[in-house]
């Protein structure tokens, strides 16, 4: 794969390819077998995006924005262009370079029915149904014509139909616009509890880095890496994880068990700024599989309140190694201060003795 693809498309590849394992799982159909892997890896190859494809946000004539619920249902009823289920891929057809697929952040794509119905449920990006025209105005205004040849249409009642025969009305214009995702989920109350610890001048004492191993697909042996912040009293404990979905956190009153399959736990005594924390988090970027990852996150927060050893930050092997269950070496400790608590290393115990 490294050979063939570009390291964008690698990225895009892994994750249509956990799309369609979760899709299997949550179908009854888990992986069992290496050929089963390979063919959803076949499956992923053919569907994955080519190009970089940007987030964008559809709004419509009535100021209510375009929302996709999880159950296949589309409607033009939002006034929160911010949230996921807002946001939409505009892709280029993998059947035909004039045309596009718009996929949801559900992973399903729009298909338009004969009858006019217009639904967000579909798996197959080349089917008939699920191919459009995007047509933009002068002014920016866009049409989006099925292959039926009916226009989408957004009714005053907030729904949506693609069985319109006027592509200049009003109700059928829509302003298509790129919107950056917000990378940290519940943002506003997070940096709220930040500030909050700042203005009664509290702070956190302790940062524990834990590492657990994983399986895409039961088949690519992998690592999570997650940080917990302990509150300088010790009386609550805010975790976070980075993942496809962003920066997920949770404040905790007693400090979380250890996930299944923890390899690695280390304790590092620091004087945590609450304001440094935010900063940090205001500056994270898309996730991304081979160079924003679980373990770039959290090696990042790290760096923030520890002494790197000299080299550690700067080292040769890619950002990607880090997630491997059996990286190239293993990686040195990235603090002169630390305390060293590598407790649980008892499955890199058992692939040595391997």
């Amino acid at each position: 794969i490294g050979l063939s693809m570009s390291l964008e498309r690698v990225d895009s590849l892994l994750s249509e390819l956990e799309d369609l394992l979760r899709e299997e799982r949550a179908q009854g159909r888990p992986v069992k077998s290496l050929s089963d892997f390979l063919e959803l890896l076949r499956r992923a190859a053919a569907e994955a995006p080519t190009e970089p494809v940007e987030t964008k946000v559809v709004k419509s004539h009535h100021g209510k924005y375009w929302i996709a619920h999880p159950d296949g249902r589309l409607d033009a009823d939002s006034q929160k262009p911010s949230g996921d289920w807002e946001k939409f891929h505009v892709i280029t057809s993998p059947v035909d370079d004039e045309q596009v697929v718009i996929k949801t952040s559900h992973g399903r794509y729009l298909r338009a029915t004969w009858d006019g119905k217009l639904v967000a449920d579909s798996k197959d990006p080349k089917g008939e149904s699920e191919q459009f025209e995007v047509t933009f105005s002068n002014h920016g205004q866009a049409t989006i014509q099925s292959c039926q040849g009916k226009y989408i249409v957004a009714l005053p009642d907030g729904s949506l139909r693609a069985d319109s025969d006027n592509p200049v009305g009003d109700w059928e214009g829509f302003e298509i616009t790129s919107m950056d995702r917000e990378w940290v989920c519940d943002r506003e109350n997070l940096f709220r509890y930040l500030d909050e610890l700042s203005a009664t001048e509290r702070s956190f004492k302790r940062l524990t880095h834990i590492v657990h191993e994983w399986t895409l697909g039961g088949i690519l042996r992998l690592k999570h890496h997650g940080c917990v912040l302990t509150e300088g009293d010790g009386q609550r404990f805010l975790k976070f994880d980075f993942g496809r979905w962003g920066v997920g956190w949770s404040l905790l009153d007693t400090f979380p068990e250890n996930p299944k399959g923890t390899c690695l736990v280390e304790e590092f005594e620091i004087a945590g700024d609450p304001q440094r924390v935010k900063r940090y988090l205001a500056s994270r970027k898309a996730f991304s599989w081979l160079a924003n990852n679980c373990s770039t996150f959290s090696r990042g927060l790290m760096s923030e309140f520890c002494a790197a050893e000299e080299g550690w930050f700067g080292e040769a092997w890619p950002e990607w190694s880090h997630c491997l269950a059996s990286p190239p070496l293993k990686m040195p400790c990235p603090c002169k201060d630390s305390k060293g608590v590598q407790e649980q290393q008892l499955l890199q115990q058992q692939q040595q003795q391997q």
